[in-house]
């Protein structure tokens, strides 16, 4: 188990591991300043979303609808997000 510095919680090895991905994609560009807390809202629904065994397109229309409602980014697929949503289905193996 990986623990949250912030909040002293513990998280799964699965909650981990996408914690990970999402700071190696840092889309907002805040980890070179430390911050790797920015991006845990995604965690949940994103583990939610494997357990239910969702695909790919069910990850692109969260993220396309998270990313800019609560980040302020433009939707759409780039290089980095497919990166990212290939990773994260990984981990439902």
């Amino acid at each position: 188990m990986t623990s949250d510095h912030e909040s002293g919680d513990t998280m799964s090895p699965r909650a981990a591991a996408i914690r990970e991905l999402l700071n190696e994609w840092d889309f907002i560009g805040v980890v070179p300043d430390g911050i790797l807390d920015e991006y845990d809202c995604l965690i949940a629904p994103i583990s939610e979303r494997l357990s239910r065994g969702a695909g790919s397109d069910e990850l692109y229309t969260f993220l396309d609808t998270e990313l800019p409602d609560h980040f302020g980014l433009g939707g759409g697929r780039s290089p980095a997000s497919e990166r990212f949503v290939a990773r994260v289905l990984r981990l439902r193996e």
